[in-house]
C-alpha cells in the first residue's frame, strides 16, 4: 500500500515520480525515448522521434501521372503505383442553352472559305 507519492512536471516531456519510500523514477514521454518498431513501414528507425523526422522529411507524393485516356466524355488519369482515376466531363460537353456564340463551333469553312462562312474573304 502507497501511503505518499508524487509526481512532478519536469518541463521538457519527463516526470519525476517519488515512491513513498523516497526514490525518484524518472518517467520520459518524450518520442525520442520511445521505441519504434520500423518492420511494417520500413522506416528502418528505432524511436518514435526518428519516425516523425524520417516521415517529414520524406514527404512527398512521388508518384508520376503515367498516362491519360478520353473515351467519349471519360478521362481516365493513370497514377504510377496506384489506382487510375476516371473522371466524368459529361457535364463539360453542352451547358443546355441554346446560345451557340458559347459553344464550342467547327470553323472549317472560315478557315477554308476566308473571314465568313459566306466566303467573302
Amino acid at each position: 500500500t502507497v501511503s505518499k507519492a508524487d509526481i512532478s512536471d519536469n518541463g521538457n516531456g519527463t516526470y519525476t515520480f517519488t515512491n513513498n519510500d523516497g526514490t525518484d523514477v524518472i518517467l520520459d514521454t518524450r518520442a525520442a525515448s520511445n521505441s519504434y518498431d520500423s518492420g511494417t513501414s520500413g522506416l528502418g528507425v528505432a524511436n518514435v522521434q526518428d519516425a516523425i523526422d524520417a516521415l517529414a522529411a520524406g514527404s512527398t507524393d512521388d508518384q508520376d501521372l503515367t498516362g491519360a485516356t478520353l473515351t467519349g466524355s471519360s478521362l481516365q488519369i493513370d497514377i504510377e503505383n496506384g489506382s487510375s482515376a476516371t473522371v466524368d466531363l459529361s457535364s463539360l460537353v453542352d451547358d443546355a442553352d441554346a446560345d451557340a456564340t458559347n459553344e464550342i463551333q467547327d470553323l472549317g469553312s472560315v478557315l477554308t472559305e476566308g473571314n465568313d462562312a459566306g466566303g467573302a474573304a
